[in-house]
């Protein structure tokens, strides 16, 4: 690369940087009540659990308590699949915690693992990151957040991708489908990479886990329209809702150290610039390169004006990308900063 490429790269970083700065602080047309809606969420879900360890079966749990509540229970997706919240219930919120903590401190200790060989600047960038999303595991409600779940699964997914243990990537990666559908941005670009580089035994895994996941949703919609009532609310928007970047921006704030940050620097704006740049650098696997992709498009057309917290699905998942990103950023930096006569030695 050229010191003027280099020198362009660096400035359209930090031209991402002051323009997501300007959308985030002038344009603010969605609800601010993100947090008062998650923990909502969190208030519907212990209820569920609680109904369902109380002997209730989980879709009359579900209903009873959506309506109740005034949610729009004419919307299939509000009615979430029973994996997380019938073992939940099973086991009790408690061991349901130490268990996701525990997936959790896994997947800090993994990202050290897979990224050891990454520059210490890189390094500790994303384990900063990782213990940002990890402070969102650690708080009582955790386990009530199916986003959660998902999110601390495909993080452990992918390291074990990175360690090239492809089946129980790809296993991992379904069980985080089961729970989220939310996932499937991640599993579908894992799949067909699979498929391409002819792994036939992990395309075994995603073949039989598309089939087993399609007969799970369809049984699950089976039930939800039985349950459902002709007079149950709907919602005023839909779930292509396009809230653009100000939706995105809005998701990259379930990082602890963003959120608290955001409030005297533009850490959403600099993350996001931070994820473009490791899609932008050669160093990034095709896979991360993929998943950061997928999941940035999604946010920009898909979700409710109130669902900004799905950013805690992809948040252990930014922490990875995080390496990448710091690692282009100080290659364009030194390129770009190069003498003259260094840099014609470096051509030479």
């Amino acid at each position: 690369m050229t010191s003027t490429g280099a020198r362009i790269r660096v400035v359209a970083f930090l031209a991402i940087i002051v323009l997501g700065s300007v959308i985030d602080t002038t344009r603010r047309p969605m609800p601010t009540a993100s947090a008062a809606e998650a923990q909502r969420d969190i208030e519907l879900f212990r209820a569920v659990v609680a109904r369902v360890r109380a002997g209730t079966r989980y879709y009359e749990a579900m209903g009873t308590e959506l309506r109740a509540r005034r949610y729009p229970a004419a919307s299939v997706f509000n009615w979430r699949t029973p994996l997380l919240y019938t073992a939940v219930a099973a086991i009790g919120p408690a061991s349901a915690r130490v268990l996701l903590i525990s997936l959790a401190s896994a997947l800090v200790v993994l990202t050290v693992v897979v990224l050891r060989t990454r520059s210490t600047p890189a390094l500790m960038a994303a384990l900063f990151m990782q213990f940002g999303a990890f402070v969102s595991v650690a708080v009582p409600s955790a386990p009530f957040l199916t986003e959660v779940w998902a999110g601390v699964l495909l993080g452990l997914s992918y390291c074990a991708y990175q360690m090239r243990v492809w089946r129980t990537a790809a296993v991992l990666a379904l069980i985080g489908l089961f729970i989220r559908e939310l996932a499937a941005p991640y599993v579908v670009v894992c799949a067909w990479l699979a498929l391409h580089g002819r792994r036939r035994h992990e395309v075994a895994v995603w073949i039989a886990g598309a089939a087993t996941y399609s007969i799970y949703f369809a049984w699950h919609l089976y039930h939800v329209k039985a349950l459902q009532e002709p007079g149950d609310l709907a919602h005023a928007f839909s779930w292509l809702y396009g809230g653009g970047p100000i939706f995105l921006l809005q998701t990259l704030r379930t990082n602890a150290w963003v959120f608290l940050a955001s409030a005297w620097i533009p850490t959403a704006p600099a993350l996001l610039a931070i994820l473009l740049a490791a899609c932008a650098w050669p160093g990034t696997t095709l896979r991360l390169r993929g998943i950061v992709t997928a999941y940035l498009a999604m946010f920009l057309v898909v979700g409710q004006p109130f669902n900004q917290y799905w950013g805690l699905l992809t948040a252990p998942l930014w922490a990875v990308a995080t390496a990448d990103g710091v690692e282009a950023l100080r290659h364009w930096l030194a390129i770009a900063t190069q003498p003259p006569r260094s840099r014609a030695a470096a051509d030479l």
